[in-house]
């Protein structure tokens, strides 16, 4: 997967551009945007409570059935109610959900590529996308991620120090059991991830330390390093995918499982994070104009923009090809 602030940078970049270019949800993103930063790390939130479980079945697959269990209900919500801030908080958490998804699918084969199999090669993956954290962070930004805030201040603020947003909570809980069936969310389990979340920002600032979160923390992951630590080896000329297909489809014990198959010339990780900050866009266009569009019926387009893909490998467990690769690859294909 992309590394945690990866993940809130996307978003960063996102709402901005998103902005001027999808108007349908300028709204949204200007008053509802701490929820989409929200929504880019709730995949990985469950890592927060020592919770692997919902992480890892949220990583795996079924990230078509996350989308279209939401939108049905947010179009309902947006008839019922044309001016409620429930229904707009709820679909900036969904905007920051998919983001993440998208993230995951477009870099996670290029981590692959450069470390090798998450399960085999923990370390060389934290270290890779911790390294790719700092550069990137610096690279689009200008700050460093050392004595930045990090949009870490925008996630707090989606609830309290116990407490995440009622309607938010409600709507990702009812997501995931619909995906996830017979699987339950406890009662106030996802309350227990954000409260971990505003544990950790705070044990960290008291400290003067980075918040590392995501599955670097469960795996015990080692501090981020300074931009003068970094390894240029992780974020310059790393190999990206030429083609769609894998190695490897039946053995998940296999390292070559699900691999890349055909690598082209190496590139710059910044021309990585442009390429899955375009798909972003693209995603938030398919589902504002599915919202948005007609108020009689929900659209459909979103239903073959998102797929059961694995977020560990960007495979489509149904084609067994990657999703977002090669190069000109689109969301949205014609």
């Amino acid at each position: 997967m992309a590394g945690g602030y990866t993940h809130l940078t996307l978003v960063r970049s996102a709402i901005r551009e998103g902005r001027r270019k999808i108007p349908a949800i300028q709204d949204v993103l200007d008053h509802w945007g701490r929820f989409v930063y929200l929504g880019g790390v709730s995949p990985d939130y469950p890592y927060l409570g020592l919770d692997a479980d919902w992480a890892d079945l949220m990583h795996k697959g079924k990230t078509d059935q996350m989308v279209k269990c939401a939108m049905p209900i947010l179009h309902k919500a947006r008839i019922d109610s044309p001016d409620a801030q429930e229904w707009r908080q709820q679909f900036a958490w969904l905007l920051g959900f998919v983001s993440h998804l998208i993230a995951d699918v477009t870099i996670h084969p290029v981590v692959n590529i450069r470390v090798g199999k998450y399960e085999f090669n923990k370390e060389d993956h934290r270290r890779c996308e911790m390294n790719q954290d700092v550069w990137i962070y610096k690279e689009i930004t200008g700050l460093d991620l050392h004595v930045s805030d990090n949009m870490k201040g925008e996630i707090r603020s989606c609830g309290t120090a116990i407490d995440l947003n009622d309607d938010v909570e409600m709507l990702w809980k009812t997501c995931l059991e619909n995906a996830f069936s017979p699987q339950q969310v406890q009662e106030d389990q996802i309350d227990k991830w954000h409260a971990f979340f505003i544990k950790l920002v705070d044990l960290a600032e008291v400290g003067r330390k980075i918040p590392v979160f995501g599955r670097h923390m469960a795996s015990g992951a080692l501090a981020y390093p300074a931009n003068s630590e970094l390894d240029e080896s992780f974020f310059k000329k790393v190999k990206v995918p030429v083609s769609s297909s894998v190695k490897n489809t039946t053995d998940p014990k296999n390292p070559d499982f699900e691999q890349p198959q055909d690598l082209g010339k190496p590139s710059s990780f910044a021309a990585i994070f442009k390429k899955t900050h375009g798909h972003i866009l693209e995603a938030w266009t398919v589902l504002s104009d599915d919202l948005f569009g007609n108020d009689d019926k929900l659209g459909d387009h979103h239903i073959a923009a998102f797929g059961d893909w694995s977020l560990d490998t960007g495979v489509d467990n149904n084609s067994n090809e990657l999703r977002l690769w090669p190069w000109d690859e689109k969301l949205i294909r014609s």
